[in-house]
């Protein structure tokens, strides 16, 4: 027991100095004359090439559903297939108006949506997708 009351504050002091002179040390490291030589650490990339599509719209308007939303997205992709499936008309205690989804068979170059049928009562509300 007197062993290991006598190591720990020893061992925090020695601890503490270490830390002490890598602080020190560091505080004068990467410092140059010119103030413009900072490296950028966060990459940057070019803007994107490819427009950007809107898959779908939330044509809800029941009271109780937060609409123009439509979140929790997700998306698999295998060839050139790609689906994606997501909440519509987000209801704040948890739920949705319905569940909504986009489909490309070729890559991306076009897509189909819609709702999925028969899950919500809010069904009804909206016009069938032509």
């Amino acid at each position: 027991m007197f062993w290991e009351s006598s190591v720990k504050p020893v061992a925090r002091c020695f601890a503490a100095a270490i830390l002490a002179i890598i602080v020190v040390a560091g505080a004068g490291c990467g410092s140059s004359s010119s103030s413009n030589s900072r490296v950028n650490l966060v990459p940057t990339f070019p803007p994107a090439t490819v427009p950007l599509i809107k898959l779908s719209t939330d044509p809800f308007t029941n009271a109780t559903s937060s609409h123009a939303t439509e979140v929790e997205p997700d998306s698999f992709s295998f060839g050139s297939t790609i689906v994606a499936a997501f909440q519509v008309g987000r209801i704040a205690g948890g739920g949705s108006s319905d569940i909504g989804f986009a489909v490309s068979t070729d890559a991306g170059a076009s897509w189909q949506n819609g709702f999925l049928p028969g899950l919500t009562t809010f069904q009804g509300e909206v016009p069938t997708p032509p």
